[in-house]
């Protein structure tokens, strides 16, 4: 899940495996620590990296395919021979070669008399052992906010029995969708310019790796087992979040104008009523990206304050004096032209300013259509390949 997806044949999904850290005891046996205990990339190195393509689905949805994991390592060692007594979390294997997870009692656990000194632990501390593929979330997880809270609140996955995959998607596969991009306003700095930051988005897949205690029976039974822990996953993982893919007015009615085109705008406002006055009643407002303009500010008593530059500029281009005549007659077909010298992005909107004329709103609806030409004989490919890479006000893309 994230934004502007594009259905394009280089859409491409990353699959990073978490690497964790073994190393041999004082008694030969080999210990690790679980991988899990964050989503950072921090935890994840370039060498475990799988790219798979990707199906578009929507502009907020991409399907990935999933990579082989069967000849994939779990563990990844990193040739230590110490390690201090502070690992909370040890992934064992016990007699039969069962893996478990290792767990350092806090002070309540102990009570309980399920805890007990683990011989192939580092340090003296009470340990338990969970051989369950869900287990309870301890305090400092819930205090870190590190519980997944899968399948119910304050229970994650066993990582001892998992390998975890992080997964993020990029259009072209250069810049992936984990990769937090700060885009500028303008080209030339600021003092007071600002930059838009788009959220990091990504997925995070568990691969249970091995069966724990208590699950060996036949396919059937462990796959039913596995949806009634997870009530429906497939419904779940469909479901629209709208919080996350819900409608973005402010994102709508943007329209790219690529350098040295020219914009036709054709507004058939022949059915507007003639008592409706431009100006007074509904206005004209063109917005362009990216674009700066000084903003001028006064005092409460009326006394004016020094000029602010605001990029982008959040005032409409200025209309040509012909459209803004009070003798121009407006319901009638009117065209505009637009000249690009530089990539850019447009949005034109009609504002009713006046309450009366509030029911009206609808005339103004479908009522505008757009022509985009280019210069014909421009050389403007730098490449063979029959792209170009569009300016970075705007996107990391080639077009």
């Amino acid at each position: 899940i994230g934004r502007n997806f594009r259905n394009s044949s280089s859409l491409t999904c990353r699959y990073r495996f978490c690497t964790s850290t073994s190393w041999q005891g004082p008694l030969g046996e080999d210990l690790f620590t679980p991988c899990g205990i964050s989503t950072s990339s921090d935890d994840f190195k370039a060498a475990d990296v799988v790219f798979t393509p990707g199906t578009y689905i929507t502009e907020s949805r991409v399907s990935c395919q999933l990579p082989d994991l069967t000849n994939e390592k779990v563990f990844h060692p990193a040739n230590k021979t110490a390690i201090k007594n502070t690992f909370t979390n040890i992934c064992l294997r016990d007699d039969t070669g069962r893996m478990f997870l290792s767990q350092k009692c806090d002070g309540v656990e102990t009570k309980t008399g399920n805890c007990d000194f683990e011989p192939a632990a580092p340090g003296d501390e009470l340990r338990r052992r969970l051989y369950s593929l869900f287990i309870g979330c301890t305090k400092e997880d819930i205090k870190r906010g590190i519980c997944d809270n899968i399948p119910s609140i304050n229970s994650k996955i066993n990582p001892c029995l998992t390998v975890m995959l992080f997964v993020d998607v990029s259009n072209s596969g250069k810049i992936f969708s984990s990769v937090k991009v700060v885009a500028d306003y303008a080209l030339s700095k600021s003092q007071n310019q600002a930059s838009r930051a788009y959220t990091p988005t990504s997925a995070v897949y568990y691969y249970i790796s091995e069966m724990p205690r208590g699950m060996e029976m036949n396919k059937i039974d462990v796959r039913k087992n596995l949806d009634s822990h997870f009530h429906s996953d497939s419904w779940v993982c469909h479901r629209e979040i709208v919080r996350q893919e819900g409608r973005r007015r402010d994102q709508e009615g943007w329209f790219e104008s690529p350098y040295m085109s020219r914009v036709h705008l054709a507004f058939n406002w022949s059915h507007i009523p003639d008592y409706l006055t431009f100006d007074e009643h509904y206005k004209l407002a063109i917005y362009v990206r990216p674009s700066r303009c000084n903003k001028l500010e006064c005092t409460s008593t009326g006394r004016r304050i020094s000029e602010v530059e605001n990029i982008p500029c959040l005032q409409p281009l200025g209309l040509p004096s012909w459209f803004i005549d009070s003798n121009t007659m407006r319901n009638n077909i009117l065209n505009l032209t637009l000249l690009s010298l530089d990539d850019a992005r447009f949005r034109v909107e009609v504002h009713i300013i006046n309450g009366l004329a509030l029911p009206y709103a609808e005339y103004f609806k479908e009522t505008m259509t757009i022509f985009i030409d280019y210069p014909q004989r421009a050389k403007y490919l730098d490449n063979q390949s029959g792209k170009r890479i569009m300016s970075p006000l705007l996107n990391h893309e080639e077009k």
